[in-house]
């Protein structure tokens, strides 16, 4: 063989080797890194399909997917001042039936889901859940099956989903649904991978339950100052003895309410110094401004309440999924009855902030920034509007660290939001 020919060959192959190189860096910049496939069982047919990889955008540090208040009216606003007590030296209150503070039937709390397991036409008490979606409930992954001796994951089939349960009975106004599907990561399918690696999931149901209660979003954040700095809420269904205290006795029939600031903040766990007791799991630690409402983590590990952190991996496949869901659903009814502008979420904020504002009829509206000496430092809205729910965004890339007003104005109503940039 002629040696030139032979080194050019080698050449071509080393070419070669290093355009795959190239090729492979680029599917890693794009986000399919070392990403877990998301997973769909029937419950009907029990057959597994692998939903396509989505790219997880790497830019990004906050996101959150859409949340509405449904098309049964009533709204509850929750506390959003730090607790004046707080449980056991921790950062949230003590269980209180919901029933005590809030209505049951109203936005948010009507979105707490129920859940039981069915076996020989008889239902057993299971977790907690919420709606994420019209038709989606987010839960944990070991609520929806267990693994066997040799620790493959054995799903159940059949959960039955309650939203806005209380008083041990099922509640008239919305229903129940059984489960069709369920979402999960692939995984949790083996304990060989980690015991339950990833232990989130969403059961899809029959009937599309949301339409009427309203769903919250998901949202995730890489900046930990916001748990620092930021109130989160919780409902649930706990159903056994506490098992730090045998005189605390929860039966499962009621739904019940805390708050508070978290006390763990770690790259995979968010949680609070109280013990999670059984038929919590699966509930979510929800962040709320009282316009919009969205699902952090989910109750995982029962020492320190340790909710599993969304982080974009879980995130984006699961707003893959409740997206579709949402592109199904119909022209949803959104209550508008009032003026409102929400606080900034996230805050504190860098570079980005997100408000949103609702107005009861066509107006004029007019939305400035202004930094701490009361000069305008941006125009987010100046137009006359249609009723409805605005989103809009702030963008503070050219702005130094700082405290800043967001002030709303449409006709005699007037708002300001006080905001913090963290650079």
């Amino acid at each position: 063989m002629d040696k030139n020919l032979q080194m050019r060959k080698i050449g071509n192959i080393e070419l070669n080797k290093v355009i795959l190189l190239i090729f492979v860096a680029l599917i890693y910049a794009n986000g399919y890194a070392q990403q877990d496939t998301l997973i769909n069982y029937n419950t009907t047919t029990h057959q597994i399909f692998y939903y396509p990889l989505v790219p997880i955008d790497t830019t990004k540090e906050f996101e959150q997917s859409g949340w509405n208040y449904g098309n049964y009216p009533g709204r509850d606003f929750l506390n959003l001042e730090p607790p004046d007590s707080t449980y056991n030296n921790s950062g949230f209150t003590d269980y209180i039936p919901l029933q005590n503070l809030y209505n049951t039937n109203n936005y948010p709390s009507r979105t707490a889901v129920k859940l039981y397991r069915s076996k020989n036409d008889t239902l057993f008490q299971l977790c907690s859940g919420i709606m994420v979606a019209p038709e989606y409930v987010l839960t944990a992954c070991h609520c929806i099956g267990s693994y066997d001796t040799n620790g493959v994951l054995i799903f159940r089939d059949s959960i039955w989903a309650f939203p806005a349960f209380d008083n041990g009975i099922e509640n008239p106004l919305f229903g129940k649904s059984i489960s069709i599907e369920y979402v999960t990561f692939n995984s949790n399918l083996n304990i060989g991978n980690g015991f339950y690696k990833k232990d989130m999931a969403l059961i899809k149901l029959n009937d599309r339950l949301g339409i009427s209660t309203g769903w919250i979003g998901i949202a995730f954040s890489n900046d930990d100052s916001f748990f620092e700095y930021n109130l989160f809420h919780k409902i649930s269904y706990p159903m056994t003895v506490d098992p730090d205290d045998s005189t605390r006795i929860f039966n499962g029939d009621t739904l019940y309410y805390n708050y508070g600031t978290l006390d763990l903040i770690q790259e995979k766990w968010i949680g609070y110094k109280i013990t999670g007791i059984p038929g919590q799991s699966g509930s979510s630690l929800f962040f709320t401004d009282n316009t919009g409402s969205y699902s952090f983590g989910t109750l995982a590990r029962s020492g320190n309440s340790r909710h599993l952190r969304i982080t974009p991996e879980i995130y984006y496949p699961f707003k893959d999924v409740i997206l579709d869901s949402l592109s199904h659903a119909g022209n949803e009814k959104v209550l508008v009855d009032d003026y409102f502008l929400s606080n900034a979420f996230p805050n504190p904020f860098n570079p980005s902030t997100k408000f949103i504002y609702e107005i009861p009829s066509q107006s004029q509206v007019q939305i400035k920034v202004f930094d701490i000496l009361g000069r305008e430092v941006g125009l987010l809205v100046n137009m006359e509007q249609q009723k409805g729910l605005y989103e809009i965004t702030f963008n503070a890339s050219n702005l130094p660290s700082g405290i800043y007003f967001c002030r709303m104005q449409s006709g005699n109503f007037i708002s300001i939001k006080k905001i913090i940039l963290l650079k």
